[in-house]
């Protein structure tokens, strides 16, 4: 009997011993994962790199591995970005894509496989443009079932929001655009017909929508008239929004006279605020003498008031004439207040003599208190004697 219970309280003590051991090593890894992070928030990456290495090679059955293995490659691409060295830099990067490929093979599972997949083309594409082509089969291994459109149909499900990458979209198709991006920086030739078959033939505007995103980052001559038909002709309101303004980023000639056009004939108001901000960008002479000739004679009253703003926001003497001369010219109230507020933002000298020159005269006494309201934002001296001469009249 006495053996029996000297066994059974050796096997207690091992079993509560064990777990003991168990739960340290829990604590130990959950440690260094935490101290990791912070040196990743910090922007410590080769602090970080240390701990994690230590999880991967320490820990095996650690809850953190897999995740672990995911900020390894991370901070090791961050890292290498910080170097000078180009060989260096392209080394540690092949290591980083070493530690995603273990997580993704050995955690397929995992909820962090689809961001280091995500991540892994992303460096892949680096690598391809700095001469190692080798790595391309990651770029186009993700991008096999869309070379065909396959599964492009009835994406209306997918929760494929918007332009931004915190907003809930399929993991998959992100993957995908991910790795159409990459490859349209590094084989445009194979990447161009792909989005090309997707801005024309899919159904889904959201997924046209980020294809047109990327095409807007390629410098391409035949992204011009794909990104034209979509602006003036696509059916849904944001694809066009999204045309118009790659379109304005552009600046060349064939873009804008699209865009010019596209003016004459459309209707909707938000459209027509997207081409007013196209103009706006663009810089040229003809862009800024069709603001003007809208600033002075579009029928539509909102599109006028835009047009005043954008010209407003060049802030040089040669506007500041302009738009004293439009002042002087028309006697709608509302285009006149607009016009008030772009010369009290040029902040300049003339600007505020000009606003005391406006105050002198105008006999509406609305318009008069709002000038008076800008000179008084101002801390010029002129201004300021100004308000006094008012105050003591």
């Amino acid at each position: 009997m006495k053996t029996i219970k000297t066994i059974s309280l050796i096997l207690t003590l091992t079993l509560i011993f064990g777990g003991f051991l168990i739960s340290q090593e829990k604590a130990k890894d959950q440690e260094l994962f935490e101290k990791a992070k912070k040196f990743i928030y910090q922007k410590e990456w080769m602090e970080a790199v240390k701990e994690l290495d230590k999880i991967t090679e320490e820990f095996k059955k650690s809850k953190y591995l897999a995740e672990s293995l995911y900020w390894l490659g991370y901070s090791l691409d961050r890292y290498s970005s910080t170097l000078t060295n180009m060989e260096k830099q392209l080394e540690i990067k092949e290591d980083a894509l070493k530690h995603l490929d273990s997580m993704i093979i050995s955690y397929s599972t995992s909820s962090w496989a689809d961001d280091a997949k995500v991540l892994r083309v992303q460096i892949a594409e680096e690598l391809v443009k700095n001469g190692l082509p080798e790595f391309r089969k990651y770029i186009n291994g993700s991008l096999e079932s869309l070379e065909g459109l396959e599964g492009l149909e009835g994406l209306e499900e997918l929760g494929l929001e918007d332009l931004h990458p915190e907003e809930n979209i399929d993991p998959e198709l992100e993957l995908k655009l991910v790795a159409l991006n990459a490859l349209l920086n590094v084989d445009e030739e194979k990447a161009f017909p792909i989005v090309e078959k997707i801005v024309r033939k899919s159904e889904d505007a959201k997924l046209r929508e980020r294809a047109v995103f990327i095409l807007g980052q390629s410098k391409d001559s035949r992204v011009t008239p794909l990104m034209a038909e979509l602006a003036a002709k696509d059916s849904d309101l944001r694809v066009k929004e999204c045309a118009i303004f790659w379109l304005g980023q552009r600046k060349d000639k064939e873009s804008l006279d699209t865009l010019l056009k596209i003016y004459d004939t459309e209707t909707d108001t938000r459209i027509k605020e997207k081409l007013l901000f196209a103009f706006s960008q663009n810089k040229s002479k003809k862009a800024r003498e069709k603001l003007l000739d809208i600033a002075k004679n579009d029928k539509d009253m909102e599109a006028r008031e835009k047009a005043i703003f954008w010209i407003g926001e060049e802030k040089n003497e040669e506007v500041l004439d302009i738009l004293s001369d439009m002042y002087s010219k028309t006697d709608n109230v509302n285009l006149k207040k607009r016009m008030i507020f772009s010369i009290s933002q040029n902040k300049s000298d003339k600007a505020i003599k000009m606003l005391i020159e406006l105050a002198k005269k105008e006999k509406d006494y609305e318009l008069k208190k709002q000038i008076v309201f800008w000179l008084g934002q101002s801390k010029n001296k002129e201004a300021l004697e100004f308000l006094k001469e008012i105050i003591e009249k």
